[in-house]
């Protein structure tokens, strides 16, 4: 039997023990919701990252979906690209071969060229995304956070 962590070390960065941990304890638990939460720079990112790759990997069809407060979008678009080697997308659809969605409150401000939202709280839906990732819970707006809590 094959490990769920196989596909989750192809993270690139390095990985100590207690990711590899928390990591197992989300990919063999039969509960939804986890919180990874633990003191500054010990890296919920790459664990988030490296439950993010074993889960695609698992399931190929799977779509996730990212928020962040704005300061923290470059930083993840970094993240998803150098560490987990995929490219995020910031619109309503993806390109080919991508599966995850990066979005951040300014973009609830924003508008497309035909007016509508380029992130409406409505596309924060369970039916359109599998995963949800959310940075910072406490720095994003309260109806986002609100909105957040029902998906």
């Amino acid at each position: 039997m094959r490990t769920p962590l196989v596909s989750a070390v192809g993270v690139a960065a390095t990985i100590y023990t207690h990711q590899v941990a928390n990591v197992l304890r989300v990919l063999t638990d039969i509960r939804v919701r986890h919180l990874l939460a633990d003191e500054v720079g010990l890296g919920k990112t790459v664990q988030a990252l490296m439950i993010l790759n074993a889960l695609h990997r698992q399931r190929p069809n799977l779509r996730a979906l990212i928020i962040v407060p704005d300061t923290l979008a470059a930083q993840w678009r970094d993240e998803l690209m150098t560490r987990a080697h995929t490219t995020p997308y910031e619109t309503q659809f993806p390109g080919e071969g991508q599966y995850v969605r990066l979005t951040w409150e300014d973009q609830l401000r924003q508008k497309n060229a035909d007016g509508t939202p380029k992130l409406a709280l409505s596309d924060i839906d369970p039916a359109r995304y599998q995963i949800l990732i959310v940075d910072e819970l406490h720095r994003l707006r309260s109806d986002l956070q609100d909105r957040k809590s029902v998906v």
